[in-house]
């Protein structure tokens, strides 16, 4: 019987020995998940080991809950997660210490793990990566996989990682009104993120408005159109719009990727508008035209709510032109027709007579005009001053003369040398 009993336990410990060497054969090719949960303490006072800096990695996620990261692994394009612990190192690329929330997706990173629970002992800010922030001028070519940052072009492949916010977008998805995060090594872009987005604002009711001006801030016009929609940086804005005689304004917040809805009907009023324009111009007998008539812009004017273009003539001074933005009950607009430059310019842009202050408008002289004969207007002024001191001197003469007859030759002799 002891016999019996020595032969089951060694047959038992040949078993043991051979399920321990089965499961350490095991290997998992696909996305790594590895989730220990060694607490800070244990972190701290277990003996670690590192495990081998692998090639770079960009961050696609970070799960505060669940204590865990998620990489992409640039050399295989693998997803690899890993927990993260209260002794896990987190450092930037300057090697400061920073927190796990400071690691949002694209940054560029390298990873040390302890070979025991391969969770996170250290995740740094790859040096060797540069970064660039608040990118406004950019463009891409998807087909040529070109990503352009002002003029500098750098290339990208099928692993680039495009973030708006916390979440993964599709390139497309990125247009010229957002603001970029990017992230890369030499010349390859890796990772993409908006960091001040896009979304769009949605008129609906728009009849009685069409063919009227919509402004944004008071600086970004648009020509309304049927349920018209506009793409816009996010952001608050006060949207204002003005035509047929209708107008009026509101607060709009565009939050990044959502569409706004703006309901034209319910800020435009119920009768049309007009605004008593006052107009103060620097240059006396300059002719003003309002929408192609002349008006006397001495006496206040009234003009319907929406777009109207104003030129300005005088002698001397080159043509100004604008197009007016009504949509005030009155406003105020100085004109100063100023400046050094020549010639016969015509100027155009947009002014706005709305809730704003005084509007203060300076134009360019044109120190000299042509008259009808081809002349330069300036050489007759040179004629006219001429004729003027001969008189002036010929009467000083007279003057000077009158009790002696025998100089007035020779004093006239000089006056024609010196006005000729």
């Amino acid at each position: 019987m002891k016999q019996s009993g020595k032969h089951w336990l060694l047959a038992l410990v040949i078993f043991t020995v051979f399920v321990a060497l089965s499961g350490c054969g095991k290997k998992d090719d696909g996305p790594v998940s590895m989730k220990g949960y060694a607490s800070g303490v244990e972190a701290a006072t277990e003996e670690e080991t590192q495990a081998e800096e692998s090639s770079l990695y960009t961050v696609s996620g970070v799960d505060t809950t669940l204590s865990t990261m998620t990489f992409l692994n640039i050399d295989t394009g693998r997803y690899e997660q890993y927990s993260y612990t209260d002794g896990t190192i987190f450092k930037d690329r300057h090697g400061s210490l920073i927190s796990a929330a400071s690691m949002v997706p694209g940054k560029v990173v390298t990873l040390t793990l302890r070979d025991k629970d391969l969770i996170l002992e250290k995740v740094e800010q790859s040096a060797d990566a540069w970064e660039m922030d608040d990118i406004g001028k950019f463009s891409y070519n998807e087909e040529d996989k070109i990503f352009t940052i002002g003029d500098t072009k750098y290339s990208y492949d099928e692993e680039l990682q495009v973030f708006s916010g916390d979440a993964a977008i599709e390139l497309s998805a990125v247009t010229g009104q957002d603001t970029l995060r990017i992230q890369g090594i030499d010349r390859k872009v890796l990772s993409v993120s908006v960091t001040t987005g896009h979304g769009v604002i949605q008129l609906v009711n728009t009849q009685a408005l069409e063919g009227g001006w919509l402004s944004l801030n008071h600086k970004n016009y648009y020509k309304i159109t049927e349920n018209m929609q506009l793409e816009v940086p996010e952001g608050t804005y006060e949207l204002t719009v003005a035509g047929n005689g209708y107008g009026g304004s509101t607060e709009v917040a565009v939050t990044r990727n959502e569409q706004t809805s703006v309901d034209v009907d319910s800020i435009k009023g119920e009768d049309p508008k007009y605004c008593t324009l006052t107009f103060a111009v620097d240059v006396a007998g300059a002719l003003m035209y309002i929408d192609g008539s002349q008006v006397d812009y001495t006496q206040p004017l009234q003009l319907q709510y929406g777009i109207h273009s104003i030129q300005i003539t005088a002698d001397g001074y080159d043509t100004w032109s604008k197009r007016l933005y009504v949509n005030s009950p009155e406003a105020q607009i100085e004109i100063a027709l100023s400046g050094d430059d020549t010639g016969s310019t015509e100027t155009e842009s947009t002014e706005t007579a709305g809730n704003e202050e005084n509007t203060t408008v300076e134009h360019k002289h044109s120190d000299s005009t042509s008259n009808s004969s081809g002349t330069n207007s300036s050489s007759g002024s040179s004629s006219s001053d001429s004729d003027a001191y001969r008189k002036a001197l010929s009467e000083i003469i007279d003057t000077l003369t009158s009790n002696n007859n025998s100089s007035t030759s020779t004093l006239n002799q000089v006056v024609n040398s010196l006005t000729n």
